[in-house]
Formats: structure tokens, C-alpha cells, sequence
């Protein structure tokens, strides 16, 4: 029975490779003639509206795979917007520049840009376009390590999505807050909210998104050395990414299947997927990624003793780390490194790079930030429930100024229909007098005058009208 795991292990591996080289082919050259026809559109377009919407729309074709094209289209989209003051447009050029210099590891750049997206859309007091500033800018600090910040944007991300049932932004920050929580080591948090962000993808049809959640699934239970279901959700991931072309995707897991071989114990095989993501990682710009692999690396030629090769990899992810301000790999490569010269007998650089590890790790998930962390939640948890509290008393303050209204203009109604009643007793009463005293009086005129003579004075022709 213990065989079998390892045999689906070793199958998927294999799959996953066939996969790779086959239908790589096919997502390059539909993405291709997709962005072909774009450019014979842009060159078609006029200096207008439809212009920048064809370069935003090729740089989202483009972010993946050619970072620099993409850098260089949504520089002109920005540029443009402005010039037309279209400043809708503007915004949505700033915010894919920012994802470009992003998926770069360029933090501080893309913030630069998330920051003037979102001036924009409170100037426009665009909902939408606020609600994805505030999930952009945690994406921000998560990627430098700043967790307490991160989740702070995530959940007011969140908060605004559901305002205006945006239910692609709502699968993104509950994805973006499980890996807050992943990152805390909290796996039952983390993975509840991958779940929720997985069944709103799957309802909406958001492929990319899918692919994301699997690979954080993936990590997670690579962290808790499930390996097989890493594999599987990684499988799953791949295969939707070769099929949407997000080649920057791709890149990250792979590395990550390579790190559940390395896990697993098989550095060797780990080696070769790292190079493979190493290889992707450079055609698309990715230099956070890059970093991450170098990291990965560094670690598999330290476990084969091949320190040199150990100490060049990691050395350079901290170079590139520290170029980006990506206090994350910072942490993980001092770790390493730490290991590496303790393996090696370099005791003093080996607690120097310990100490450094703990520095960062420290600013990131320190006692107090994870008490702020949870707070934040409970913060938001309390809101939805005051929320819910405040709708139901509104509810029913609605139900009970209905019933007061109703119970009004039932007494008006009866009261009014009382005093009808009075006043129509009243008149009968009047009328019945009115008869009675006419019967009376004719009766008294009866007996008075004499039988068979008119009196003409009485009864004959009328007084005629004064004329003058």
C-alpha cells in the first residue's frame, strides 16, 4: 500500500513532462495570432479612445511573455490617455503598467503607478477601480513581505468587491488572503479561503484564476509534505496555464513541482525543473521569480554537497532581491545560506546569515503582527456581522413603520366612517322632522279653506319678478 503514492508521484512527474513539451506549442502560437491581430488593429487606429483600449489589451496579451513589449505599449496607453484627458483610461493604463512592472519584481515602480491608478478612480469615485487599487496595493506589500499591511488592502479589497458583487475581485482577494495565512503558517485559514476562491472562479469561468488558486494549493501541501497532492494540484495548474499561454505562470510551477521533488528528497530531479522555470522566468522578465528558482537551487546543490555551485545561485538571488526590495526572498535566501556555510564549517558567516534570517522574518511575522493580523480579520468579521445586524434592524423598523402606517389609516378609515354614520342619522332624523311638520301643515291648510273655491291670491298665477 505505501508503494502506490510514490507510483502516482513518479506518473505525474512524468505527465506533467510529456505535458509540457506538447502543448506548449499550441498556447504560444494561439497567443501569437491573438496579438497579431491586435497590432493590425493598432496600426489601423487613429490618436483616440479605441487606440488606448487596443494597447491595453495587448498589454494584458502580452504581460506573460514579452515584459519589455508590454512595458513600452502601456507607456504609450498612459501617455495618450493624458494627452486626450481621458482619465478613465488613464487609470486602467497605469494599473496595467503597474502589473507589468510587477510580474518584473519591480515593487517599487508598480506601486508608483497602482498609487496614481487609484488617486483616479477616488477623483471618478469609481467603486470598481477603487476596490481593485486597494487589492493591488496589498499585492504590493505582500510581495515584500509586509503581511499586516497585506492583508489590511486584501480585506478592504474585499469589502468593496462585494459592494458592487464584482465576483472576479471577490475570488482574487479571498486567494490573496489565504496566502497571507499560508505565509503565517495557519493552514486551515489559508485553505478555506483557497476553496471559497476556487468555487467562485470555477462559477464565473476564470481560468487564470483556477490556475493561481491550484498553485497555492499546491504549496500548501507541499509545506505540510503532502506531496502527492501538491503534484496534483500543480498537474491541474499546468495544464490550465499551457492551455490560457501565461507563461508566467508556468514558470512559477514548475519551480514548484521542482521544490516537491526536492522535498520529497529527489534534488537531482528537482534540478532540472528548476532550470526549465529558470528558463521561462527569463523570457517573460520575471525577476522575483528568478530570485525565488536561485533560492530553490542553492538549496538542491547544497543537499548534493555541491557547495560552490550552492553559494553562486544564492548570492545571486540576493543580489536580485535586494534590487527588487523583496524582503521575502531576502529571508529565505540568508536561511540557505546560513545552512551552506554551516555545512561547510564557516561558523561566523553561518550565524551572521542566521541572524540576518531572523531580522527579516522578525519584520514580517513578529509576535505583534500576527496579533494585528488576526485582529484585522476579526475586524472584518465584526463588520459583516454588524452589517448583517444593521440590515435586519432595518428590516424590521421598515416591518414596524408599515404596520403603524397600516394600523393609521385603519383607525382613519373607521373613524370616518363613524362620523358618515352620525351625520347621516343625523340628516335622516332632520328629514323625518321636515315630513312630519309639512304633513302637519298641510293638514291645518285642509281644514281652513272653503270646498270647491280656489284662492287665486293662494294658488293661482305667481307674483311677476320686479323688472326695474
Amino acid at each position: 500500500m505505501k508503494r502506490r503514492p510514490q507510483f502516482t508521484f513518479l506518473f505525474g512527474i512524468i505527465m506533467l513532462a510529456i505535458g509540457l513539451t506538447i502543448q506548449s506549442t499550441n498556447c504560444q502560437a494561439q497567443n501569437s495570432g491573438s496579438v497579431d491581430s491586435l497590432y493590425d488593429e493598432l496600426y489601423r487606429a487613429g490618436e483616440d479612445s479605441a487606440k488606448i483600449k487596443i494597447l491595453i489589451a495587448l498589454v494584458k496579451g502580452l504581460v506573460d511573455s514579452n515584459s519589455d513589449e508590454a512595458l513600452r505599449l502601456s507607456t504609450q496607453a498612459i501617455k495618450l490617455s493624458q494627452e486626450l484627458e481621458l482619465e478613465f483610461l488613464e487609470a486602467l493604463s497605469h494599473n496595467q503598467h503597474a502589473i507589468v512592472y510587477h510580474n518584473r519584481g519591480e515593487f517599487l515602480k508598480a506601486r508608483e503607478h497602482i498609487l496614481k491608478a487609484s488617486e483616479i478612480y477616488k477623483k471618478l469615485d469609481d467603486k470598481d477601480g477603487i476596490a481593485t487599487s486597494l487589492n493591488n496595493v496589498g499585492v504590493m506589500h505582500y510581495s515584500q513581505g509586509e503581511l499586516e499591511q497585506a492583508l489590511d488592502f486584501f480585506l478592504r479589497a474585499l469589502k468593496y468587491m462585494e459592494e458592487v458583487k464584482d465576483e472576479k475581485g471577490i475570488a482574487m482577494a479571498l486567494n490573496n488572503i489565504g496566502n497571507v495565512y499560508k505565509d503565517i503558517n495557519n493552514s486551515g485559514q489559508a485553505l478555506d479561503f483557497y476553496v471559497r476562491s476556487i468555487k467562485v472562479k470555477e462559477k464565473i469561468g476564470d481560468k487564470h484564476g483556477v490556475a493561481m488558486t491550484l498553485n497555492n494549493i499546491g504549496l500548501l501541501y507541499n509545506e505540510q509534505k503532502l506531496f502527492n497532492m501538491a503534484l496534483e494540484n500543480y498537474s491541474k495548474s499546468v495544464l490550465i496555464k499551457e492551455e490560457i499561454g501565461d507563461m508566467h505562470g508556468l514558470g512559477m510551477t514548475i519551480n514548484n513541482i521542482g521544490l516537491a521533488l526536492e522535498n520529497s528528497g529527489k534534488p537531482g530531479e528537482a534540478l532540472s525543473y528548476y532550470k526549465r522555470s529558470i528558463k521561462i522566468k527569463e523570457g517573460v522578465g520575471d525577476k522575483y521569480g528568478i530570485a525565488m528558482t536561485y533560492i530553490n537551487m542553492g538549496n538542491s546543490y547544497n543537499t548534493l554537497k555541491k557547495y560552490d555551485e550552492a553559494l553562486y545561485y544564492l548570492n545571486r538571488s540576493v543580489e536580485i532581491s535586494e534590487e527588487i526590495s523583496s524582503n521575502t526572498q531576502l529571508k529565505d535566501a540568508y536561511l540557505v545560506l546560513h545552512a551552506v556555510h554551516e555545512e561547510m564549517g564557516n561558523f561566523r558567516l553561518a550565524l551572521g546569515f542566521y541572524k540576518n534570517h531572523i531580522e527579516k522574518k522578525e519584520g514580517m511575522i513578529s509576535e505583534e503582527n500576527l496579533k494585528r493580523i488576526t485582529t484585522l480579520q476579526a475586524r472584518y468579521e465584526n463588520k459583516e456581522q454588524d452589517e448583517e445586524i444593521y440590515l435586519l434592524k432595518k428590516d424590521v423598523e421598515s416591518q414596524e413603520k408599515a404596520i403603524q402606517l397600516y394600523l393609521i389609516l385603519l383607525c382613519t378609515t373607521i373613524i370616518l366612517l363613524l362620523l358618515a354614520a352620525v351625520l347621516f342619522w343625523r340628516n335622516t332624523r332632520t328629514l323625518r322632522k321636515l315630513r312630519k311638520t309639512i304633513l302637519t301643515m298641510d293638514a291645518a291648510i285642509s281644514t281652513d279653506a272653503p270646498e270647491g273655491k280656489v284662492d287665486r291670491d293662494q294658488h293661482g298665477m305667481p307674483a311677476d319678478f320686479i323688472q326695474n
